[in-house]
């Protein structure tokens, strides 16, 4: 079975890169989250940064299964990429199709 992991989230507007707890520093990514695998190091972040302290970080159970299947590098569905693609198809299909008007 696959080892619980724990998203931590910037849950206010502050102008900070990460947090540092007990000498290590946990940086945020491009989008203000990071993963962690330890549960009780997720349960301390949420004692001192989270809802029982400062309240900079937002600790969720983190649940990657919908998009990822473990084991595997790539995702399932289509990316943003593809849906703006098929959109333009789309577009350009429905236009030829149409019956001019008189």
């Amino acid at each position: 079975m696959a080892k619980k992991k724990f998203q931590a989230i910037k849950a206010d507007v502050g102008n900070y890169e990460g947090i540092r707890h007990e000498g290590k520093e946990y940086r945020f990514g491009s989008d203000d989250t990071f993963i962690l695998d330890d549960e009780g190091l997720a349960r301390e972040l949420d004692q001192t940064y989270g809802r029982k302290g400062t309240q900079k970080v937002a600790i969720t159970a983190y649940d990657d299964t919908t998009t990822r299947e473990p084991g595997h590098k790539y995702t399932f569905g289509p990316t943003a990429r593809f849906a703006e693609a098929w959109d333009a198809f789309e577009k350009r299909r429905k236009r030829r199709n149409v019956a001019p008007t008189r």
